[in-house]
């Protein structure tokens, strides 16, 4: 059984990350650490890590792997209350996740003709042992060039509004790499 960090579910913890999410007017978002209680963190760890990775590659879009939770896990993790808590942040039901594994040579780039349509990413970090300078970042983009990059951080949930014109990409992952992974769970709602 997934278990949250129920400090994030009280009235007045609510309150203060829907004032933080919004604090932001060009990106809404928030980043919220240890969201996963420690225990639950480790067996999920274990529990992703007997996952089936399936290789993608779109040279003008995407390389990196997918795979799709098991039945059994996607209902544990999108419970009631992560539905609510969800909900109550940004106004929509978040509905499935699926896992993404970055390796040595991954990325996303942004794609004229593959648009995301205005939304929210709801991201959980999976990477303990993973360093930013080894690439991975999901970076947010407006259209003038402005830019956020989101730094890992692991089991940390992340929720983005994508406002129109905002769009994401997953920096390069270098060779520094090595044979590290970085796996994080994500909806787009």
């Amino acid at each position: 059984m997934v278990e949250f960090n129920q400090g994030y579910f009280t009235k007045t913890m609510l309150a203060t990350i829907k004032t933080s999410f919004k604090a932001n007017k060009e990106l809404p978002s928030v980043q919220l650490q240890s969201f996963i209680s420690k225990n639950a963190y480790n067996s999920l760890q274990k529990e992703i890590s007997k996952l089936k990775f399936k290789n993608e590659y779109v040279v003008l879009h995407h390389r990196y792997a997918r795979a799709e939770l098991p039945v059994k896990l996607q209902k544990e993790f999108v419970s009631k209350e992560l539905v609510s808590f969800i909900s109550s942040i940004t106004g929509k039901k978040i509905k499935k996740l699926s896992a993404i594994q970055l390796q040595s040579t991954s990325y996303q780039i942004i794609d004229d003709r593959n648009l995301e349509k205005p939304g929210f990413d709801i991201i959980f970090d999976l990477s303990s042992d993973w360093d930013d300078s080894f690439g991975g970042s999901i970076v947010y983009v407006d259209g003038s060039g402005e830019y956020t990059k989101i730094p890992s951080q692991a089991n940390s949930l992340l929720i983005v509004e994508r406002k129109k014109g905002v769009q994401k990409f997953i920096q390069y992952v270098n060779h520094h790499a090595q044979k590290k992974k970085r796996v994080f769970l994500i909806a787009t709602i």
